[in-house]
C-alpha cells in the first residue's frame, strides 16, 4: 500500500504453502491487476470489510462459483499452486464450480487486521470449506480496489491450508477455568487431572505430589505468595513434555507448589497445576464457555503472539 508523498511499503504478505502442480513460474506476475484508478478515503478499510462480509454472505446463498464470479474485478487473479493463475470472474467462478452447498464455502475476515488506503484495501480471515464427510480451513488474503463505480471489487485472492484448531474440555468452576493436561512420557501418555489455565501465570506450576509422583528432580527456590494465605515454599524443576489435549506445551522449567493443599480446600476439586501465560504466547485460543471448550489452533498455525493487534 502506498503513503502519501513517500515510497511503496508492504502492508499484507501471504504464502501458499502447496505444491507447485508443475514447474515454478516467473518471480513476477505476468499483466498483474492495475491500481486504483480512483481516490480512496479514511474509510477505505471500512468499505473493503463491508465487502467481504458480503462476498461471504453471498457464498452462503448463492454458492461459491456464483459470488467468486461477482465479486472480483474484470483483471482479477486467482492466486493458487497453478504456475498461470486463474482470471477474471467468470474462469475464477468456473474454478469453483456451480454448485450452492458442495463443497461450502464459509469464512470471516479479521475485523482488526484489515487496511485500506488510495482506493485499496486488504481483509484477512479465516475459512472452512466442508464436502461430504470432509472438513478443511484455510486462511486467506484478499486485496480490494475501489471501482469508478464506488463499488469494491477483490483483484487478488490468496488462500492457504491451516491446520484444522483442536477442540478441548474445561470446566469452569468458582471463577477459574480448569483443563486436562497430560504428560507426554516416552512410554506412553500419562493424564496429570485438571490444571487452572490463567493468562496472568508466568512461569508453568505443577503441584508438588504430581512432581513426586513422575520422579522429577525438585531443587529449593524458596517461598513465594500467590495461591492460597501467606507464603509457600517452592521448588523448581527441568521442563517437561506436556500436552493441553493434544497440543503440545514445553516450557524450559517448572514451578513446583502445594497448589492442590493451598486451593482444594476452597475450591472443593483437585489442582495438579497451571498453564500461564507462555500457552497464549505460542497458541490463538478461544475460550467458549458456554460450550465448556477450548479451541486452540496448532502451533503451525496462527500463534497467539502473531494475532493482529487494533
Amino acid at each position: 500500500m502506498a503513503r502519501p508523498h513517500a515510497r511503496w511499503l508492504l502492508q499484507a504478505y501471504a504464502q501458499n504453502g502447496g505444491a507447485l502442480d508443475t514447474a515454478e513460474p516467473e518471480a513476477v506476475l505476468d499483466r498483474p491487476p492495475h491500481s486504483a484508478t480512483v481516490a480512496g478515503d479514511v474509510r477505505d478499510a471500512t468499505a473493503a470489510m463491508a465487502a467481504d462480509n458480503a462476498f461471504a454472505s453471498a457464498a452462503g446463498v448463492d454458492g461459491a462459483g456464483a459470488a467468486f464470479g461477482r465479486y472480483a474485478a474484470d483483471d482479477a487473479m486467482l492466486l493458487t499452486g497453478r504456475p498461470h493463475p486463474r482470471r477474471g470472474p467468470a474462469e475464477i467462478a468456473e474454478a469453483f464450480g456451480t454448485s450452492r452447498d458442495d463443497p461450502l464455502f464459509t469464512w470471516k475476515s479479521w475485523g482488526d487486521a484489515a487496511h485500506g488506503s488510495g482506493g485499496l484495501a486488504f481483509t484477512v480471515g479465516e475459512a472452512t470449506i466442508r464436502s461430504d464427510s470432509t472438513v478443511s480451513s484455510t486462511k486467506y488474503l484478499t486485496i480490494w480496489r475501489r471501482e469508478p463505480d464506488g463499488a469494491w471489487r477483490y483483484v487478488i485472492d490468496l488462500g492457504s491450508d491451516r491446520p484444522a484448531a483442536v477442540d478441548v474440555p474445561l470446566e469452569y468452576d468458582d471463577g477459574r477455568v480448569y483443563v486436562p493436561v497430560t504428560y507426554a512420557s516416552a512410554t506412553g501418555p500419562v493424564s496429570l487431572g485438571w490444571f487452572i489455565l490463567d493468562t496472568g501465570a508466568n512461569p508453568t506450576v505443577i503441584d508438588i505430589g504430581i512432581a513426586r509422583r513422575l520422579g522429577l528432580p525438585v531443587e529449593d527456590a524458596g517461598t513465594q505468595r500467590g495461591a492460597g494465605r501467606g507464603a509457600v515454599a517452592i521448588g523448581a524443576t527441568p521442563g517437561i513434555r506436556l500436552l493441553v489435549g493434544d497440543v503440545p506445551l514445553s516450557p524450559e522449567r517448572l514451578v513446583v507448589m502445594p497448589l492442590d493443599a493451598a486451593l482444594a480446600p476452597s475450591s472443593g476439586r483437585a489442582v495438579s497445576g497451571i498453564i500461564g501465560s507462555q500457552f497464549f504466547r505460542e497458541h490463538a485460543v478461544e475460550l467458549d464457555v458456554a460450550h465448556k471448550r477450548l479451541r486452540i489452533d496448532p502451533p503451525d498455525a496462527l500463534r497467539g503472539a502473531d494475532l493482529p493487534s487494533a
